[in-house]
């Protein structure tokens, strides 16, 4: 897969930088634009992003990072503890997509609501049925 390259045109209006959102060419440039004019409202809104400050998007977080004279975004590797940054916005969007047309498919897209990244899961095993092996997730308030 290819990388694109998407940016923001209206933070410049408020002295802030642009960013320039990279993603890989699976994920559809409709999303990206999303996540761009919610950078530019929130920018418009007074928000004010400084290198290495962390945004949530969906379950994901993300680190504003600085390429040349605008701002970049990068997204955890998935697979590093502590977390590893990498260039990009791929996964996340990916993740956010998946989260979005699952929870409309069963019409309640009204009431997603994405846990962050460092949200925990408990997951159960219940019992094998019929040679497979039955689990249970369940997201509960922290104590």
């Amino acid at each position: 897969m290819s990388n694109n390259c998407f940016s923001t045109t209206k933070c410049s209006s408020y002295q802030h930088r642009e960013f320039v959102l990279v993603f890989d060419s699976s994920i559809p440039q409709l999303d990206v634009v999303v996540l761009a004019s919610f950078l530019e409202e929130s920018v418009e809104e007074g928000i004010r992003y400084e290198e290495g400050e962390l945004i949530s998007v969906g379950s994901m977080l993300l680190r504003v990072a600085t390429v040349d004279d605008s701002f970049t975004l990068q997204e955890p590797d998935m697979q590093s503890v502590p977390i590893a940054w990498r260039l990009g916005v791929t996964q996340s969007m990916m993740l956010l997509r998946l989260q979005k047309d699952i929870t409309e498919s069963v019409g309640l897209e009204d009431e997603m609501d994405a846990p962050s990244i460092t949200s925990s899961l408990l997951v159960r095993l219940l019992h094998f049925y019929g040679g497979i092996r039955t689990g249970l997730g369940e997201r509960r308030e922290p104590r």
